[in-house]
C-alpha cells in the first residue's frame, strides 16, 4: 500500500497533474494519502461511468424518467467519491430534472439539456483520470 500523510490538500497538489475537472489531491487527503485506493477509485470509476452514461442515454430515449434518475444519482456518487465535483453537481440536476419529469414537471428538452452537460462533463473527467493515472505511474 502507498500512502503518504499528506498536511493538507494542497501539501499533495504536486504529484498531480493540473485539473479543472476535479480534486485529486483533495480526494487523496480524504483518503488518508493512500494513492493505491485513490487509483482503484479512479480506475473503478473509468470503469462504471461510461456504461452508466450508456444506460442514461437509453433511458433518455425510452423516455424512462425513473432509468435516468436512477444512473444519474449513481454517477453523482461516483463522481464525488473522487472530487469531481462539477460531474457530481450536474449528475445532481439531471437526477433532480428526471424526478420532476417521473412527476409530470419536467420537459424533454430540459431533460435533453441536462444530459449533454452530464456527458460532456464526464468525458472531461475520464480524460483528466487518465493523465492522472499515468502520473501514479510516473511516480
Amino acid at each position: 500500500m502507498n500512502h503518504t500523510t499528506p498536511e493538507s490538500p494542497a501539501a499533495t497538489s504536486s504529484a498531480f497533474p493540473e485539473s479543472s475537472h476535479f480534486a485529486c489531491a483533495e480526494a487523496l487527503h480524504r483518503l488518508g494519502g493512500d494513492t493505491d485506493l485513490l487509483h482503484m477509485l479512479f480506475s473503478a470509476f473509468a470503469a462504471d461511468v461510461p456504461g452508466r452514461l450508456e444506460r442514461l442515454e437509453e433511458a433518455l430515449r425510452l423516455g424512462s424518467a425513473e432509468g435516468m434518475q436512477r444512473q444519474a444519482h449513481a454517477i453523482k456518487g461516483s463522481a464525488a467519491i473522487i472530487g469531481a465535483r462539477r460531474c457530481e453537481e450536474l449528475a445532481a440536476v439531471l437526477e433532480r430534472q428526471a424526478g420532476a419529469a417521473a412527476g409530470g414537471h419536467a420537459e424533454a428538452a430540459t431533460l435533453a439539456g441536462a444530459w449533454d452537460a452530464l456527458r460532456t462533463e464526464v468525458l472531461a473527467v475520464l480524460v483528466e483520470l487518465e493523465q492522472c493515472t499515468t502520473a501514479f505511474k510516473g511516480s
